[in-house]
């Protein structure tokens, strides 16, 4: 849209959400799994560097999506498209309730950091710590004495919380609980 007339620039179908089992594990009832379903987010980001794109994604507990666009000339065009399904399992389950983005590898382009994984600005994973799905995240140079950014990440199942590099994944500290840290 136009952020001074609202009027509408360029329009994309959102990813599909049918069908509704593939977004969670067998024997989960109608509702759970259309919930999952019905997770989505998306953000501006500069995959380039330079141009704004677009990303929108879609599932945080059992299975995740990206697509991201470049708007150019009135058009969106599509760049990429990600499916945790299509990558190991440290990629499967590990959404959030929000994401950031920042160019966490120092090469000028945009990462979208999504829960307890990194997707890389080409839409290829950067990495997974396995660590699952959390509720709340922060994402900036916590520490002036290291190079690059950290994460910090509250889980919502008994991995607690942990503090890791932005650009590895690395764990510099976890903290360990037996309930939801969100």
């Amino acid at each position: 849209y136009d952020g001074q007339t609202g009027k509408e620039l360029a329009r994309t179908d959102y990813i599909g959400r049918e069908p509704l089992s593939q977004w969670g594990e067998a024997g989960l009832d109608i509702y759970a799994l259309a919930h999952r379903a019905s997770s989505s987010m998306m953000a501006i980001i500069y995959i380039d560097g330079k141009t704004p794109g677009l990303v929108i994604c879609r599932g945080i507990y059992f299975r995740t999506k990206m697509v991201a666009y470049n708007f150019k000339n009135g058009n969106l065009t599509e760049l990429w498209k990600f499916d945790s399904a299509e990558w190991p399992q440290e990629y499967r389950g590990q959404g959030n309730h929000n994401l950031s983005v920042g160019d966490v590898d120092q090469d000028g382009r945009d990462e979208i950091i999504y829960g307890s994984m990194t997707i890389d600005h080409d839409g290829k994973g950067l990495y997974g710590t396995g660590l699952g799905h959390g509720d709340a995240m922060h994402v900036t140079d916590m520490n002036p004495d290291r190079p690059g950014l950290e994460v910090w990440q509250a889980h919502e199942t008994s991995t607690g919380g942990s503090y890791r590099d932005a650009r590895t994944g690395e764990i510099l500290h976890r903290y360990v609980a037996n309930r939801d840290m969100g």
